[in-house]
C-alpha cells in the first residue's frame, strides 16, 4: 500500500462524511469501498 493511495481513501472517506447530502455521502462510501 502507497502513502498517496492511503491519503486518497482518507480523504475521500472525508469528503463522504462532510457531505450535508447523505444519500451522496453513502454513494461515495459504495464507491470507495468497492476499489
Amino acid at each position: 500500500m502507497s502513502v498517496p493511495d492511503d491519503e486518497q481513501f482518507l480523504d475521500k472517506i472525508e469528503g463522504a462524511f462532510k457531505t450535508i447530502d447523505t444519500k451522496e455521502s453513502e454513494n461515495v462510501l459504495r464507491i470507495t469501498c468497492q476499489k
